[in-house]
């Protein structure tokens, strides 16, 4: 915790980092348990707040906290990425931990962090575990039943991994700064800087562990209402299309997305419609897009029957996703009209092929069924049958 007058870095240590913006409650609450996993951790430690709150009483308040644990207080404006980075540089020790200032750490956070480098010379950063707390509402309920908490569980069990959330990740500050951080170029607010990070550690031959052991609990605050869901979604399709364009020479052609379909669907529906001279053709996307979500629906409930005493919710988290993939589509037609994007996929590891192509033969065959029954439900409507 405290600071050595060698110039040099120390050998050993670690240095927590925490990007902050208002939360000032949640952040005196992060700072309180990384007081308490200081006295289990068995190398010096320091941790260092960055923060730009707009409201000067959040300011102070997060300032007040960071004096009462003997934590470092600087104020920086910038990005996410651009106050992590800022704050590597304030760094001393050779371990750098970024946690998100709505998180808790648990006692041995520190200490297990830092024994994943020592348990593993090679690695070169660490993802640790994440369980969500506080209330849960309706809308929580439908939250679990999405894809997007996914990220959060990929450290339950040790592994190398490709990516993971950097609301809980370490880095050697050696590999970070060879890296020059996570990318300041990313979307503003923020998302995907923690993929890119991941997919520039693979490049460079580095690897990325996860650390069961090293457990933080999630505020479930930042997730209680729908506008705040519906914004966080939005970041995170931003993200997504960026990723998709910074790593555009590694799109491999895919099964068609939902909204690649749909978009197909648009010029063979205008074709029908203008050689049958039938508009209801035109209607055709339309159609699909309702029985795909149906389909899914119904695909979700026969897998996990449990699901059928939750229709709400699944409606709901069927409903997230379609505003999620709806997000994307906006940010990439309205940055280049290139329709690649949704007939292709990114892939970074040449070992993920076969999984991904195993999972994309049934999407195949199950968009193939979906076409064949819009088109019928449209004939049959134009044709009484």
């Amino acid at each position: 915790m405290n600071r050595s007058s060698d110039t040099t870095e120390p050998e050993i240590g670690l240095s927590v980092i925490i990007p902050a913006y208002g939360r000032a409650v949640l952040c005196r609450e992060l700072l309180v348990s990384l007081s308490q996993s200081q006295a289990y951790c068995s190398v010096p430690t320091e941790i260092l707040v960055v923060d730009d709150s707009p409201n000067r009483q959040d300011a102070a308040s997060i300032q007040a906290s960071c004096c009462d644990v003997e934590a470092q207080y600087s104020q920086f404006k910038g990005s996410v990425a651009q106050k992590r980075n800022w704050g590597a540089k304030q760094a001393q020790y050779p371990i750098l931990l970024f946690i998100d200032s709505d998180c808790i750490a648990t006692p041995y956070l520190l200490q297990s962090h830092w024994m994943s480098y020592q348990k593993n010379p090679n690695q070169s950063a660490a993802i640790g575990s994440t369980e969500f707390c506080g209330k849960e509402n309706w809308l929580w309920q439908a939250i679990e039943l999405t894809p997007y908490l996914n990220s959060f569980s990929l450290a339950q069990f040790q592994m190398p991994i490709l990516w993971g959330p950097s609301n809980n990740l370490s880095c050697r500050k050696v590999d970070f700064e060879e890296l020059k951080g996570f990318d300041e170029l990313s979307p503003k607010p923020l998302g995907s800087e923690d993929v890119d990070f991941g997919y520039r550690l693979y490049y460079q031959n580095k690897i990325m562990m996860t650390c069961p052991e090293a457990k933080v609990y999630h505020s479930k605050e930042t997730w209680k209402t729908l506008t705040a869901v519906l914004l966080r979604l939005i970041r995170w399709g931003r993200g997504e299309a960026y990723i998709i364009e910074r790593y555009w020479s590694e799109l491999y052609d895919d099964c068609p997305s939902r909204y690649g379909c749909a978009l197909a669907l648009v010029l063979v529906g205008t074709l029908l419609a203008l050689l049958f001279r039938q508009s209801l053709w035109l209607y055709l996307p339309l159609v699909f897009l309702v029985t795909n979500f149906a389909s899914r629906l119904l695909w979700r409930i026969f897998n996990t029957p449990k699901y059928g005493m939750q229709v709400l919710q699944l409606i709901t988290a069927e409903t997230l996703v379609l505003f999620y993939e709806t997000a994307i589509l906006f940010h990439l037609l309205s940055r280049d009209f290139d329709l690649k994007p949704f007939f292709s996929c990114v892939i970074i590891r040449p070992e993920d092929v076969l999984a991904i192509w195993n999972i994309r033969i049934f999407e195949a065959w199950k968009r193939v069924l979906e076409i064949a029954f819009s088109s019928l439900a449209i004939y049959g409507l134009l044709y009484k049958i």
